[in-house]
C-alpha cells in the first residue's frame, strides 16, 4: 500500500506550476492530474473515474475562442469584378453569328451606300455664291413676270404673257435699257466670284473639281456643274506625244483638228528614237515642274507616275 502511494505520489515531481499558470491548456492538464490523484488516493475507489467537467472561467473561454479563431485559414471573398468578368466572358463565347442579308437588304444597303457618297461628293464640290442676272434678256423677263404676276393665273402663263411684252418693245429699246444694268451685274458677279475661290485653298478648289467630275458622270443627276476656275491650279504636264502634235497642229482649224491628230498620231509612230528624244526631254523637264509646283501650292508630294500615263 506504502508503495502504490509513493507511486502515485511521485507524479507530482514531474507537475511544474509556472508552465501551468503559463497557458490556459498548461492549467486543464494541472487540473486532470490533480483529479487523477485525488481519487486514487480515495480507499472508496481504486481506479479512477471521470468526474464532472471542470469549470472554465470566461477569461479562459475567450483566450480558446482567440486562439481557435486565429488558427483557422480566413475564406477568401469573391469580388464582383471576376463575377462580372465571367459573365463577360460566357456571353462572348455564346455570341450568335450574324444573320447573312437577304437580296433585297443588301440591295438597299447598296443604295444607301450609293446616297451617302453622292452627299459627300456635293459637299466637296462647294456651292458657288449666287449670281445676279447679268444678261439683257434675262434681266428684260425678270421685270416683265413681276409685272404680269397679278393679271394671270399660272407661271406658265405669266412667263408667255412677258415673252410678249418684251417682243413688242423691240430688241433694241430692251437692249438700251437693260444692258447698263447687265454690265454692272457681270462685274458684280466677277468680283463675288473671286472672292470667292480665294475663300478656299487651292487643294480644296482642286478636290472639289474632282468632286464636280464625279458628279458629271453620273445618268441620273439633271444639274449640270462646271469645274471651278482658279489661276491658282497647277497645270498638269504634257506627254511627248501631246507636244509633238500641238507642235504640228498649230495654226490648224478647229473643224480639221480631228483629222490633224489623226495625221499626227501615224507620223509620231513613224518616228525614230533619236527624232522623239527632244519631245520626250520637254516632257520629262515639264514632268519635274509640275512635281515642284505641286508640293509648292497644294502642300502634298505629287503621284509619281511613268511618262505615258502623263
Amino acid at each position: 500500500m506504502a508503495s502504490q502511494w509513493a507511486s502515485r505520489l511521485g507524479a507530482l515531481r514531474h507537475l511544474q506550476v509556472a508552465n501551468g499558470l503559463s497557458r490556459p491548456t498548461r492549467v486543464i492538464e494541472l487540473q486532470n492530474q490533480l483529479r487523477q490523484l485525488s481519487l486514487a488516493s480515495s480507499p472508496r475507489f481504486t481506479a479512477p473515474r471521470a468526474g464532472p467537467a471542470s469549470t472554465i472561467s470566461s477569461q479562459q473561454t475567450q483566450s480558446f475562442a482567440t486562439t481557435s479563431d486565429s488558427a483557422k485559414p480566413k475564406r477568401a471573398t469573391k469580388t464582383k469584378t471576376k463575377t462580372a468578368t465571367t459573365k463577360r466572358k460566357s456571353s462572348t463565347s455564346t455570341k450568335k453569328p450574324k444573320k447573312e442579308l437577304s437580296e433585297a437588304q443588301k440591295e438597299k444597303k447598296a443604295k444607301r451606300a450609293e446616297i451617302d457618297r453622292r452627299k459627300e461628293l456635293v459637299e466637296k464640290a462647294l456651292k458657288e455664291p449666287t449670281k445676279l442676272p447679268q444678261s439683257v434678256r434675262g434681266l428684260a423677263i425678270k421685270d416683265a413676270f413681276a409685272e404680269h404676276r397679278g393679271q394671270h393665273e399660272g407661271t406658265v402663263a405669266i412667263f408667255k404673257a412677258a415673252a410678249e411684252s418684251i417682243k413688242e418693245k423691240g430688241a433694241d429699246a430692251v437692249k438700251e435699257q437693260y444692258q447698263a444694268l447687265a454690265d454692272k451685274n457681270r462685274a458684280t458677279n466677277e468680283a463675288a466670284y473671286d472672292a470667292w475661290v480665294r475663300s478656299h485653298t487651292p487643294l480644296q478648289i482642286r478636290e472639289a473639281n474632282n468632286a464636280r467630275r464625279a458628279l458629271a458622270r453620273d445618268p441620273t443627276r439633271k444639274t449640270r456643274l462646271f469645274l471651278i476656275k482658279d489661276d491658282r491650279l497647277v497645270k498638269r504636264p504634257i506627254s511627248a506625244f501631246l507636244l509633238f502634235s500641238k507642235e504640228r497642229s498649230s495654226g490648224t482649224d478647229f473643224k480639221d483638228m480631228a483629222s490633224a491628230q489623226v495625221d499626227a498620231a501615224k507620223k509620231w509612230r513613224s518616228l525614230s528614237e533619236s527624232e522623239k528624244e527632244p519631245y520626250v526631254k520637254r516632257a520629262a523637264e515639264d514632268r519635274e515642274r509640275y512635281h515642284r509646283e505641286h508640293l509648292e501650292v497644294y502642300g502634298v508630294e505629287a503621284r509619281r507616275s511613268s511618262p505615258k500615263e502623263e
